[in-house]
């Protein structure tokens, strides 16, 4: 005796459609197939991270032993490498995360925040200096604190096109001056903001453009359909 497969009522041999809800036997498949495509995705889109995972770790290790050794064969000890080495080990750290969490992205973010923090704190007891916490980690904060700002505003959106756009610029912007200060304060201690406010100054006319372009355009209309995609 089958059972239909939308509401589960026991179907007796013979019928063309359940009693309860309906559903032809014949859409049974039809039914079992809609069922199955979100997971299906969900499946892919998994497999998809893993692979870009995967050759994202290879290409982030292969920096790392790559600039550590061109330091260690010029100079005889590690110096300048030890900066683009972490910051290769922190986007190691989240692309990890990323791949191995089915979390949301705000979640995984938090995730490789604490983690990357982590690694921070290692190299800050290991390493000459005291960049690793008083000016890598600010740096971390910003990116990490602005990001999330950025993916909670544009889950408020209710209609998702250039805006989006925009709102990347004015995040692109106040990072430029959150880096710039940070290291200024790092290096004289206090803050001055120079190269910054052009790059400020450079973004807002064009996200002033963006914002008219999604006002004038009526009842927001898609990107997608903006650019015929």
């Amino acid at each position: 005796m089958e059972i239909c497969k939308t509401c589960g009522v026991e179907l007796e041999t013979g019928m063309e459609a359940c009693p309860l809800c309906g559903t032809s036997v014949r859409d049974q498949a039809t039914v079992l197939q809609k069922r199955a495509e979100p997971q299906l995705r969900q499946k892919e889109v998994h497999s998809l991270k893993r692979i870009l995972a995967q050759v994202g770790s290879v290409l982030l290790t292969s920096a790392i032993i790559a600039t550590t050794i061109i330091d260690s064969s010029v100079d005889g000890r590690i110096t300048w490498s030890q900066y683009p080495a972490t910051i290769c080990l922190i986007l190691l750290t989240y692309t990890c995360v990323a791949a191995l969490s089915r979390t949301r992205v705000s979640y995984q973010l938090m995730a490789g925040w604490v983690l990357s923090s982590l690694i921070l704190l290692i190299l800050q007891q290991y390493t000459a200096g005291r960049w690793a916490f008083q000016l890598a980690f600010p740096i971390l904060c910003a990116v990490n604190i602005l990001v999330l700002l950025l993916l909670f505003v544009i889950s408020r959106l209710k209609a998702k096109g250039l805006n989006i756009l925009a709102a990347g610029f004015i995040a692109i912007a106040v990072l430029c001056l959150g880096i710039d200060g940070i290291i200024s304060y790092y290096d004289e201690g206090v803050i001055r903001l120079g190269w910054s406010v052009i790059v400020a100054a450079s973004l807002l006319p064009v996200t002033a453009a963006i914002i008219f372009m999604h006002i004038r355009l009526k009842n927001n209309v898609d990107i997608r359909k903006i650019f015929h995609t």
